[in-house]
């Protein structure tokens, strides 16, 4: 697992040791943010799950259909 902000649509992606807030630069609008995991194997394709939501940037929500897609494209494998 690890978390992610879209920031006019494009992802920033990094680990669960930092918090959403210290990743972003808070004069930026953030569409959305949250938790993404890969599910799948290297053979069959993988997926990117989003989930959850940010705290430390007031409760901003994730949007698991459009964020996924966003981060699969991101790293190529949509």
């Amino acid at each position: 697992m690890k978390k992610y902000i879209i920031v006019e649509g494009q992802p920033i992606l990094f680990g669960i040791d930092f918090i959403h807030a210290e990743v972003i630069n808070e004069n930026l609008k953030v569409d959305s943010a949250g938790f993404f995991f890969l599910l799948g194997t290297v053979q069959e394709g993988f997926k990117v799950i989003c989930t959850g939501y940010s705290s430390s940037l007031g409760d901003i929500p994730s949007r698991p259909e459009v964020d996924s897609r966003l981060i699969a494209e991101y790293l190529g494998i949509a």
